[in-house]
């Protein structure tokens, strides 16, 4: 089964996302914050990793994602915010893609399966 390591603070987010990616079989495992999500790899390696940087330091959004590339550089990094576009260079350059927060569960189901199996789109 895939695993799916879920990165995220705000209760609603997380929970909508467990239930979009759930629904397409995903195995997910939650963190609830940054702190937390490095320890879960040490538990298990997801086969992608989904990190919500919002309310966060932008500085301490880019080195969370660079610890979770060094520790599994295969593991795709989709990092979710509120604006996407405004992404600074420095969180560009270490992420795989970025997720609108609001988007739906239809979006977020499909931002997944283009990172897993990019040859399908």
């Amino acid at each position: 089964m895939t695993r799916i390591l879920l990165i995220e603070d705000e209760d609603r987010f997380r929970v909508d996302c467990r239930r979009a990616l759930e629904r397409d079989g995903y195995e997910v495992l939650d963190a609830p914050s940054a702190g937390v999500g490095p320890e879960q790899l040490d538990l298990q390696v997801p086969d992608l990793v989904i990190y919500d940087v919002q309310g966060q330091d932008p500085g301490e959004g880019v080195e969370v994602v660079k610890s979770l590339v060094n520790r599994c550089p295969r593991v795709p990094v989709l990092v979710a915010m509120d604006e996407p576009e405004s992404a600074s260079q420095s969180m560009r350059d270490v992420a795989d893609a970025f997720l609108r927060r609001s988007a739906g569960q239809r979006s977020i189901r499909d931002k997944v399966r283009r990172l897993l199996v990019p040859d399908s789109y």
